[in-house]
């Protein structure tokens, strides 16, 4: 799946879920272009926490936001998400996945940040 794709994949998903979206974390934002369109789609008083290794791909992210506009970012390493369990609706991950040195490890950890919260989403991944 390309990046065009996956941004469409995202308008469709968000599209039946957006609703019911309060807390979305993403993996691997590196420059922004995913955090961009999730912070489009969402509803204005969703959460949205945008994540990277980098810190300085963080820094190039957060040039694409106003400051009304509502992004948390912070360097996490996907193997080890220093969030609680169950603290999100939808993990979504556009590039990053094949970089992660242990893929399994990554996805585990992300799916338990937000499977208890709501049973029925999804996690996005390119």
């Amino acid at each position: 799946m390309g990046r065009y794709s996956l941004l469409i994949s995202l308008t469709i998903l968000l599209g039946e879920q957006r609703p019911r979206l309060r807390c979305v974390l993403e993996l691997a934002a590196g420059t922004g272009i995913v955090t961009r369109r999730l912070r489009d789609l969402l509803p204005r008083e969703a959460r949205l926490v945008a994540t990277d290794l980098k810190p300085p791909m963080l820094e190039v992210a957060r040039g694409k936001f106003r400051p009304d506009e509502t992004v948390e970012f912070q360097p996490a390493d996907a193997t080890a998400l220093p969030f609680p369990n169950a603290s999100f609706d939808s993990v979504v991950c556009q590039f990053g996945v094949m970089f992660f040195p242990d893929t399994s490890v990554a996805i585990s950890a992300a799916n338990i940040r937000y499977t208890e919260a709501a049973p029925n989403s999804q996690l996005a991944s390119d």
